[in-house]
């Protein structure tokens, strides 16, 4: 939220934390390859670093039609 001096405040709303695990069991019936996931990523300079956050990289597979 903004006021009028242009000054701002964050908030953060999580409603559910995903495990690695997880985000693969969600991805790869989805046609999604080479997951990986990595964590502990952003430095600690606030509580959003290590186990609250977690970037993952995956290939999606597509399949292409008969002509």
């Amino acid at each position: 939220m903004m006021d009028e001096s242009d000054n701002f405040n964050v908030y953060r709303f999580w409603t559910h934390f995903f495990t690695s695990d997880d985000v693969k069991m969600i991805l790869e019936p989805k046609g999604f390859e080479n997951i990986v996931c990595f964590d502990d990523v952003l430095p600690d300079i606030d509580m959003w670093n290590g186990e609250n956050v977690l970037f993952c990289r995956a290939t999606k597979v597509v399949e292409e039609m008969d002509a």
